[in-house]
């Protein structure tokens, strides 16, 4: 009978642990549900994302507007940023680091804009802030109006000193 009793002892003992321990292990059944569900929910957003990615590339029909902006101003003017507007809207803006504006001034151009752009009339403005002399501020602008067919539109801004006062402006050349 004692050991009947002892058996039965080390069986409550045994078993206690076992069900205490289950309680934890089903709480993490449910927190590794609950995870997988998130993550499902995560994976059918990405495919929705991945979805609209796909429709905008077969959209991209490889004829966009290319903007760019170069200088034949020296170092009496420092060129500090560029914004462009399409038919006024906001679309870029660029601030331009002193080796940048060097190749600039060395007959470089910087790539300043592409853009998708269905055919129509456009209008595009690009303004300039920058510092001349001993720091006086300097602003200027130019509007230019296009076409844009089904193919590549390429524009460059040029900042040039025009002017009899010898300030500088943006000159617009169109590519052919």
């Amino acid at each position: 009978m004692n050991r009947l009793f002892a058996l039965f002892v080390i069986l409550v003992v045994v078993a206690t642990p076992a069900r205490t321990a289950e309680i934890p292990l089903a709480k993490e059944y449910q927190n590794l549900d609950k995870r997988i569900q998130i993550l499902k929910a995560s994976v059918l957003s990405l495919g929705q994302d991945l979805s609209l990615l796909d429709k905008g590339m077969l959209a991209f029909s490889g004829n966009p507007l290319i903007v760019y902006l170069s200088t034949d101003i020296d170092d009496a003017f420092e060129l500090q940023a560029v914004e462009l507007e399409i038919n006024g809207n906001f679309v870029a803006r660029q601030e331009f680091l002193p080796n940048t504006l060097h190749a600039m001034q060395n007959g470089g151009a910087q790539r300043f804009l592409v853009k998708e752009l269905p055919s129509g009339d456009y209008e595009i403005k690009a303004s300039l802030f920058g510092k001349v002399g001993k720091g006086r501020e300097h602003r200027a602008s130019t509007v230019y109006s296009f076409a844009k067919e089904k193919a590549p539109k390429t524009i460059e801004f040029r900042v040039s000193n025009v002017r009899e006062r010898f300030l500088p402006e943006l000159i617009v050349k169109e590519w052919d």
